[in-house]
């Protein structure tokens, strides 16, 4: 029996950047959600995606309490802007939840912090950060739950992403 595919949330400000780790995920047939308040730009991505991926599995929302509730997993990228309100809304659904953050392999302190800010505003989810190498198809994922950490790397993994360092770090 075929384990059913974990359904992924991604929540704004999905950039060129970040375009291939959402069109990977959508051929290796994982149901994405996408929330914003600008559905034509996700309508786009939406639109290119099926047109390569023609059975690819999208969802778009402008609700970002619902979506995350449908969600298995929530995923938000580092030029997401981090809003108390929206935290908020999420802050019940996404606990005991994965919450990804994505950003590029060339990761700043700001990152780091805007991290923190992040696992401190969601302290009941399973914060895992996700560097990606928009060059190649790597990445490096980091986190305090080793569970959380071993299930992105094997969706990634999945989606044909080559995982070059697994990171076990403590909860700050």
């Amino acid at each position: 029996m075929m384990a059913v595919k974990q359904t992924i949330a991604f929540i704004d400000a999905a950039d060129g950047l970040y375009t291939v780790l959402v069109k990977k995920l959508a051929e290796a047939n994982y149901p994405l959600l996408f929330i914003s308040n600008d559905g034509h730009k996700y309508q786009q991505l939406t639109d290119q995606i099926k047109s390569e991926s023609p059975n690819a599995d999208i969802s778009i929302t402008d609700c970002a309490e619902e979506g995350c509730w449908e969600a298995d997993i929530i995923a938000l990228f580092d030029n997401t802007t981090l809003e108390k309100k929206l935290l908020d809304r999420i802050r019940v659904v996404a606990t005991q939840k994965v919450v990804i953050y994505i950003s590029t392999i060339n990761t700043t302190s700001p990152t780091l912090n805007k991290a923190k800010e992040l696992q401190q505003m969601l302290p009941n989810s399973k914060l895992v950060q996700l560097f990606h190498n928009p060059v190649r198809l790597e990445l490096l994922v980091a986190g305090a739950s080793q569970e959380a950490i071993d299930l992105v790397s094997v969706i990634f993994e999945n989606a044909g992403f080559t995982i070059t360092e697994k990171v076990k770090s403590l909860r700050h």
